[in-house]
């Protein structure tokens, strides 16, 4: 071959090499500028409702003779009651204030103050209820985390018997001449109680909140009644009277109460008489 030639034919060899090399770059860039396929693969995040709120924020009572009662509940940053007002069959409102100090909680409205203090494990050991008509001291004593004495100065006072979380029985002594000692005994439902003690706002005298709201630790029940019997006795042991409550309770599909229907039969020697029935509607 001349030299010629074979100079012609290296040129010739090197041009096609070069115009491969470009055509792999070209093939690599299309390659490169195809999108990303979507599929089928991709699982959307499942997004899981939030649980509704478990604090109570309001009652409607409805006692015997038809009559309306209403009672707010207002609550801080970690879940204390705060507030309390209570409107009584159409008539004034009561505001109740709750202030939680180190070991002391304060419930104060316009003509009462209840200072409930705290032991070492968050327990109430002590209430004292200063207002314009009575001033007393109340002390509990607890046996294994759970209450089991609550007396006053004058050594009158209940003693709770329990079964398991819940009070099974009420020995109370009095300081009624009239008579000695009363006993309540409870049955319970399937309902767990909620962080208010609903039944202590029922009444008249409902408008302070008690130590079951502001501090429940072993001394409210975990379930709700179902039924209490208090039977009144005289020194000599007799039955003086009866009381029988029984509570019917409706519930949400998250099991919490939005409705208490409950019925109250007193009397003696066996023969009673109905009392009325109080409703109450629950919020939250």
């Amino acid at each position: 071959m001349c030299f010629r030639c074979f100079a012609i034919f290296v040129l010739a060899v090197v041009f096609f090499a070069s115009c491969g090399e470009a055509d792999n770059e070209k093939k690599e860039k299309k390659v490169d500028k195809i999108p990303e396929v979507a599929t089928d693969s991709i699982v959307e995040e499942e997004v899981v409702p939030e649980e509704p709120s478990q604090l109570v924020k309001g009652l409607e009572i409805i006692d015997k003779d038809g009559r309306k009662s209403q009672v707010l509940f207002e609550y801080d940053e970690y879940d204390r009651l705060v507030r309390t007002t209570a409107r009584r069959n159409g008539g004034g409102e009561n505001v109740c204030n709750i202030t939680y100090r180190d070991g002391t909680i304060i419930c104060e409205d316009a003509t009462h103050k209840l200072t409930i203090t705290l032991d070492s494990d968050s327990c109430v050991k002590k209430e004292e209820m200063i207002s314009e008509r009575e001033n007393f001291v109340m002390r509990y004593k607890y046996k294994s985390g759970k209450l089991s004495e609550y007396i006053n100065e004058a050594d009158c006072g209940n003693q709770y018997f329990w079964d398991e979380g819940n009070i099974a029985k009420v020995f109370e002594h009095s300081c009624d001449e009239s008579f000695s000692y009363d006993t309540v005994m409870y049955k319970y439902s399937d309902i767990v109680t909620p962080n208010i003690n609903i039944l202590s706002f029922v009444g008249e005298s409902g408008s302070l909140p008690t130590a079951g709201s502001v501090a429940p630790r072993g001394i409210v029940s975990h379930f709700m009644p179902s039924e209490s019997t208090v039977n009144v006795y005289n020194d000599a042991g007799v039955v003086m009277g009866t009381t029988i409550s029984k509570y019917d309770y409706t519930t949400d599909e998250y099991n919490r109460i939005t409705g208490i229907a409950y019925s109250i039969r007193f009397g003696y020697d066996g023969n009673f008489e109905d009392y009325g029935k109080v409703t109450i509607r629950v919020e939250y």
